[in-house]
Formats: C-alpha cells, sequence, structure tokens
C-alpha cells in the first residue's frame, strides 16, 4: 500500500514539474496578445528613452513587442515611416513627413513631443579649426566670414533649418549649405577642414572639442531658444484604429525619458541607479567605449527629453514656413494640420 501510495506521489510530482518547466498555452496565448511593434531609431542619445525603455521592461509592460531598425537620418527614418517599414519614429519633423500628413497623402501624424531645444543643455554651433583661425570665432562672424560651408545631412533637415536660422538672425540671404547626407560623414569632413561649420548634439559636439577637431563658437538656443527638435510620428491609420496601442507606447517612452532625465539632467537616481542606465545607453550607442568613457559622453551630452510637456506648436509652424520658403511643402501648411490631438 505505500509503495502504491509511493507511486503515485511521484507521478502527480512529475506531472507538476512537468506543468510548471513546460511552455503553456496561457504562455503562448499571452505572447500572441502582444501587439509586434516596428521603432525607427537613431544610434544618437536623443533616442535614449527608446531603449531605456526596451530594456527595462517599459514595452513589455504596455504588452509591446518592439523591433528596432537603425537609419543613419532623419530623412531616412522619415522614408521608412512613410513606406510602412516602421510603425514609429522618434526624429526631427522634415519635408518628406510633412507632405505625408498632409492632403490626399495623408497618412502619418505626429502624437508627441521629445527633444526641446534647453539653455542648459544646447545643442552647439561648431567651426572646424581651420576657420576658426581664420577669424570664424563667433556666431556674428558668420557676417564677414566669406569660406562658410555649412555641411547639413540634406535639404530640409534640421541642420539646414539651424543653418538657416543662423543666417537669418544675423540678415544674411545667402546660405552656402554642403549636403553630405549623414551625420558621420559630416564630422569627418568637419574634423579635415573641408567644411567650415556644422551644429550638433552637445554629446557629439563636446567629443569633438576636447579631441580638439572642432571649436565651439555658440549654441541653437542663442538663436532658436524654443525649438521643438524631434517628435513622435506613427501612422494615421494607428491612430485612428488602435489609439489604445499608440497611448501604450506613449506610456512607455515616458518611463524611459523619466529614468534618463533622473539620472541626467536633475540627478536623482542612485549611482546603481544611473550605472544601469549609462550601461544601456553604451550598449546601442556607444558599444566601443568603457563604461567610464560612455558616461562622461552621455553626461556632457545630456538634453531633456519631454514627452509629457505639449509640443511647441509655434516652433512648428516656424518650421513649416522654412520648408515653405525653401519650396518643399505645399503653402500654408499649419502645425494643426500634421499633429494629432492625442
Amino acid at each position: 500500500m505505500i509503495k502504491y501510495l509511493r507511486s503515485i506521489i511521484y507521478f502527480v510530482f512529475s506531472a507538476l514539474l512537468l506543468i510548471a518547466y513546460s511552455p503553456s498555452y496561457s504562455d503562448e496565448k499571452y505572447e500572441s496578445n502582444k501587439k509586434s511593434i516596428v521603432l525607427g531609431a537613431l544610434k544618437f542619445p536623443s533616442h535614449a528613452a527608446s531603449f531605456i525603455a526596451y530594456e527595462k521592461g517599459y514595452f513589455n509592460d504596455e504588452n509591446l513587442l518592439i523591433k528596432f531598425k537603425y537609419y543613419d537620418s532623419a530623412y531616412s527614418m522619415a522614408n521608412a515611416l512613410i513606406s510602412k517599414d516602421i510603425d514609429f519614429a522618434i526624429t526631427a519633423i522634415t519635408p518628406e513627413l510633412v507632405n505625408n500628413a498632409i492632403g490626399a497623402n495623408e497618412s502619418i501624424k505626429i502624437f508627441g513631443g521629445m527633444l526641446k531645444e534647453d539653455e542648459k543643455n544646447s545643442q552647439l554651433i561648431l567651426s572646424s579649426t581651420e576657420s576658426y583661425k581664420n577669424g570664424l570665432n563667433s556666431i556674428k562672424a558668420f557676417k564677414n566670414y566669406n569660406d562658410t560651408l555649412f555641411g547639413v545631412t540634406s535639404k530640409g533637415s534640421t541642420f539646414h533649418y539651424m543653418a538657416y536660422k543662423i543666417y537669418e538672425s544675423l540678415g544674411i540671404k545667402n546660405l552656402p549649405i554642403v549636403v553630405l547626407n549623414d551625420v558621420t560623414t559630416i564630422k569627418e569632413k568637419l574634423k579635415k577642414n573641408a567644411i567650415s561649420s556644422m551644429t550638433i548634439i552637445s554629446g557629439i559636439g563636446n567629443e569633438l572639442i576636447d579631441n580638439n577637431e572642432a571649436k565651439a563658437i555658440g549654441t541653437i538656443f542663442d538663436i532658436i531658444p524654443n525649438y521643438q527638435i524631434t517628435v513622435m510620428f506613427t501612422s494615421k491609420k494607428l491612430l485612428d484604429n488602435e489609439r489604445k496601442i499608440v497611448n501604450k507606447f506613449k506610456k512607455a517612452i515616458k518611463k524611459g525619458a523619466r529614468d534618463y532625465n533622473h539620472a541626467f539632467i536633475d540627478q536623482m537616481s542612485s549611482e546603481k541607479e544611473k550605472s544601469e542606465i549609462v550601461l544601456i545607453l553604451k550598449k546601442y550607442i556607444y558599444p566601443n567605449l568603457s563604461q567610464q568613457e560612455a558616461e562622461k559622453i552621455i553626461e556632457n551630452g545630456a538634453m531633456r527629453l519631454t514627452p509629457n510637456k505639449r509640443i511647441n506648436m509655434d516652433s512648428i509652424d516656424d518650421q513649416l514656413k522654412f520648408f515653405e520658403n525653401e519650396g518643399l511643402i505645399p503653402n500654408d501648411v499649419k502645425s494643426s494640420d500634421i499633429v494629432s490631438d492625442l
């Protein structure tokens, strides 16, 4: 009898172990119920909220399965969103995105902000070392410097817009830009004195300055104090039909931005929490650097991420006016035409 009872107990115990350590139908069902999302990203600190939200499980908490697709510029990411290669993009406003957010092409919309120009953590205006020696040593010096070649990624890009605003502030009409397609090429050209100027986020800019490869001559905050640099885009179809998914995405991104700001802007994180964030950003942005080197660059270039703040519609209207003046979008497009009421 005892032997028989032992056999039953062994059988039941084995069955329970099998259930506990085997994939269950409910787990599979849970996974299948998650929404698969492709998120466009640049390997820049401005995309920190996405990487943090992914690694810390904030997307997972919202039942979202995230896959990253990486791009070299806002222009290429805009085209990926338009062609439906990605579902969400955190990027700058480009003419391509605007033209696909209005009229018959109305297929995408802005549903939130991300990065704004901030006095303490502004983007830098750089001069090449040779141009600096030859007199391009301040913003005002652009007015009398005849050999200016401003590096931009593409016509209508954020780099083009910032160069335009610098020249506009000085009353200069001619804008000598050089289209170089991506940030890496612009950096290399500046380092080799093949161009005279560029604008860049402070993390990258300070690295060039520390290596004596460029000189800072001002900040974008000096020129465009309330510049809405990046925003969150998605398809109009997703906004119309699956708004809950968009809200879940935004909720996860807000948590990632909160952790980033606490660690590098507001100094509210413990050393352990801060180290955790550094390791996440090192993994995605600075894989070839040591943790100490990555932390220095991240801290030097930290800019406040603000997905929970209202979008600066005046800034977007100013960018739209620039696109219009350049003949890149139709006349009279307003921020309200391209921003969702989410």
